[in-house]
């Protein structure tokens, strides 16, 4: 049966093309995520993966917040400060190359213009403690890895971490933030006004060593992510949940 002419790679090379975006990785040794959600196309792209040798690592919950009618951030502990910042606060010490990669990656990501990707870093008594990443898309915004130490957990730290993502999405323009949710964070995210719209599936290929400048699930993986969401919001209306 021949696919949709609105498809993202070409039917009849739709193999060749996941092969010339996996070649460079190949030849980096690093691995390489690929998300797939409700319209990435065409409908066998997840065959058309596993023939290249990724494997599905997780199914998980494709989310999103309608910013039009925000509601107030929860409450703080006291002493601490949600903080939009150029340089993340490391959560844990930088003593490993792949946190030492993985810290100055997340710097130049947030020095690239134009401006894509904003870090908010959370601390307590002035003790980093919590952090998150917003990623900007063409028609919606991405929230990313929100964090906080498990012994500072529980506490509404992550709660605001996500609505100060939420608030400043808005004030970017946006008019939806999206994510990919784990069971663990679902009901914080539902708390902040997140809704389940999609299944989204994440493949992977390779276990070699990581050596990017950058966690792989905020390069690589990204894009698709927003491929997966973006033409679901590219027309959105306000309406009710």
């Amino acid at each position: 049966r021949r696919p949709p002419r609105s498809t993202l790679f070409p039917y009849t090379t739709l193999f060749r093309s996941v092969g010339e975006i996996l070649q460079p990785h190949l030849q980096q040794r690093v691995a390489c995520n690929w998300v797939v959600g409700p319209v990435s196309q065409p409908g066998d792209l997840a065959r058309q993966l596993k023939a290249h040798g990724f494997s599905c690592r997780i199914h998980c919950a494709g989310m999103a917040c309608i910013l039009d009618a925000l509601g107030q951030p929860p409450p703080l502990p006291e002493g601490s400060l949600i903080e939009l910042v150029d340089t993340p606060r490391p959560l844990l010490p930088l003593s490993t190359e792949r946190r030492q990669r993985r810290h100055e990656g997340r710097t130049l990501m947030a020095r690239f213009p134009p401006r894509k990707v904003w870090h908010f870093s959370a601390t307590l008594d002035g003790l980093p403690v919590g952090e998150t990443t917003l990623l900007s898309g063409a028609t919606v915004a991405g929230l990313y890895d929100v964090e906080v130490l498990e012994r500072f957990r529980r506490r509404g730290i992550g709660s605001a971490l996500v609505h100060a993502v939420l608030r400043h999405g808005k004030k970017l323009g946006y008019r939806a933030v999206v994510l990919g949710a784990t069971g663990m964070g679902a009901s914080v995210y539902a708390r902040a006004g997140f809704r389940e719209v999609c299944r989204l599936s994440f493949w992977k290929y390779g276990k070699m060593r990581q050596l990017t400048l950058a966690k792989p699930s905020l390069v690589s993986g990204s894009c698709a992510c927003y491929n997966a969401f973006g033409r679901r919001f590219s027309d959105l209306r306000p309406r009710p949940w």
